[in-house]
């Protein structure tokens, strides 16, 4: 409804603005959980009767040849 496009040269002067010491996060720790941890995940093959674990979803679907997808709606 009242859609706003900005110039670019208004764009350019908000990120200078945020840049660098003006940052209201510059030299602060990321808060704690700000990155999550990598998920192991434990495939059980039932030919081999084997347990592969892999350290990420992403490892898992790679080795696997699957989408991520996949292995998150199993999860």
């Amino acid at each position: 409804m009242f859609e706003q496009n900005h110039t670019e040269e208004t764009k350019t002067i908000m990120s200078d603005a945020k840049k660098g010491e003006k940052n209201p996060m510059y030299n602060k720790p990321k808060p704690k959980g700000a990155v999550s941890p990598s998920q192991t995940i434990e495939v059980f093959d039932q030919e081999n009767n084997q347990t592969t674990t892999y350290d990420s979803i992403h490892e898992a679907a790679r080795a696997l040849n699957i989408k991520q997808s996949r292995i998150s709606l199993r999860s």
